[in-house]
């Protein structure tokens, strides 16, 4: 399945305050929940072994997993960005579940979900010119790639700081419910509507 949540008008900008208290409340959240659990402990998470099965099949390791290992065992933080990216940050770590964000003023819609053939190329955030993995899992939009499993986001359409129209999208492999990304897609229009509460939530849809 695939997420999508697109965001309107969210002037993230403005609440940097506000969302470093509920960044430190989430990173105590989490140590807490995960206290006294090891590594191998943490892999056994439904969601977390699921993902990590999918990355197995080509050699990588669920970055999610890494950086839940960073904040919840190392007590390490969350790392600073974007609002929009902090927010995703924050969601992957709650829920588990893998998720990009995209400025949507830099996106030509629709956006479609693909299987790769090994012959596509795209820049991703880093500006390094990817081709993606035979089978990956990707999705475009109508000028090129915005983001793959393996590879993570596009260069072309970050968000910024100053974005204030965002499109969330997440990857949701077989053996997530369904329930589960619905859930996701809620916490983090939640979180933009506590923070910017005159930002616009237009559509919010769970794709199989």
């Amino acid at each position: 399945m695939a997420g999508f949540l697109d965001i309107r008008d969210a002037t993230l900008s403005r609440c940097l305050p506000e969302l470093a208290i509920l960044r430190e409340k989430l990173e105590a959240e989490l140590r807490n929940n995960y206290s006294g659990m090891e590594r191998n402990d943490i892999k056994r998470i439904h969601e977390l072994k699921i993902y990590s099965d999918y990355y197995k099949r080509f050699k990588k390791t669920y970055h999610v997993l890494l950086q839940l290992e960073s904040v919840a065992l190392k007590g390490k933080g969350i790392p600073e960005a974007p609002p929009f990216v902090q927010i995703m940050f924050m969601a992957e770590l709650k829920n588990l579940l893998l998720t990009a964000v995209h400025d949507l003023t830099k996106i030509s819609l629709p956006v479609t979900v693909h299987a790769a053939s090994g012959e596509e190329t795209y820049k991703t955030m880093g500006g390094k010119v990817q081709t993606l993995k035979m089978g990956d899992i990707f999705m475009a939009d109508q000028e090129g790639i915005i983001s793959s499993i393996i590879y993570g986001p596009d260069k072309r359409t970050q968000v910024t700081y100053s974005t204030t129209q965002a499109l969330y999208t997440a990857y949701v492999p077989t053996g997530i419910p369904v329930q589960s990304a619905t859930n996701h897609l809620i916490y983090i229009k939640n979180m933009i509507t506590i923070l910017s509460p005159c930002s616009k939530i237009g559509s919010m849809e769970i794709l199989s």
